[in-house]
Formats: C-alpha cells, structure tokens, sequence
C-alpha cells in the first residue's frame, strides 16, 4: 500500500514536471477563451478587427468561424516582416459565441507549422487581450441599444 502511494506521488510529479513547459489558464481549454451570449460572428469580428487594429496589426484571413491578423515590422528594404500571427477561431453553442485565440511566432503567413507561442505571459496577455475584446463588444451593444428608437406614448 505504501508503494502504491510513492509510485501515485512520483508519476503525479512526472506528469506535472511534463506539463510545466507550456503555460494553462484557468479557462474550460487551458488555452485564451472567452465565451458571450446573444452575440453573433458579425459583432464579434468587426470587435476583433477594431481591437486589432488599433494594436498595429494587421488582417490576413477572415471566415465566419476564422480571422487571421499579423504583426509586422518594416524590414531594411522597406518591405514589411512578418514577426507574429494570431489566429481567433468563433464558434457557436446554442446561444453563445465562444472565442479562442492562439498566436504563433512565425516570419511566413503561409507557414502550415509555426511555433505556437504558450508560454504563460504570451498566454495571460492573449487572454487579457480576449477580455478587452469582450468590453469592445459589450460596449457597442450598449451603444447599439442606446440609440434604438423608443415608443412613445400616444394621446
């Protein structure tokens, strides 16, 4: 019994010591994830882009369910280098649009195997980042409802 419970302890350490290499959130995937009701893929992209945006970046793909931006610098030829890329996937789950993010260092947009970046500070600005995309978009819904017309009462 008492090895059995040494082999429990020194294979619980093993795995931990395995995982310990790539950074976890305390998110359903362990991965950037945000989760919002009533939002449809149209408000949470045009949020996407305008947050994006306003960081520099720029738009490589879009899908319904896909938007690609990147991060580039002006080379020494006056071209620009691609440095990063992030990759937002939407989905749906009956009346909520989960978003998940993963952003890769790679220098070729075309690249089928970039080095996803998951280190847990690349990881906590990526969820932070997520957040800030979900006031975008809970403020344009705000600013929406605002300015629908109100009835008013009648004589």
């Amino acid at each position: 019994m008492q090895m059995n419970k040494v082999s429990v302890l020194i294979g619980s350490c093993l795995f931990l010591s395995a995982c310990a290499g790539a950074g976890r959130l305390n998110t359903p995937t362990g991965k950037p994830f945000i989760g919002m009701r009533q939002v449809n893929w149209k408000q949470a992209s045009v949020a996407i882009a305008d947050y994006n945006f306003s960081k520099g970046r720029q738009l490589d793909v879009v899908k319904p369910n896909e938007i690609v931006l990147y991060d580039a610098v002006p080379g020494a030829d006056g071209k620009e280098e691609v440095t990063s890329k992030t990759v937002y996937t939407l989905a749906t789950n009956q009346d909520s649009l989960l978003i998940s993010s993963h952003r890769y260092q790679t220098d070729d947009l075309e690249d089928n195997s970039p080095s996803e970046l998951d280190d847990q500070a690349s990881l906590d600005a990526q969820q932070q980042e997520l957040t800030e995309i979900l006031n975008v978009i809970a403020r344009s819904m705000t600013a929406s409802n605002q300015n629908l017309a109100q009835p008013q009462q009648s004589q």
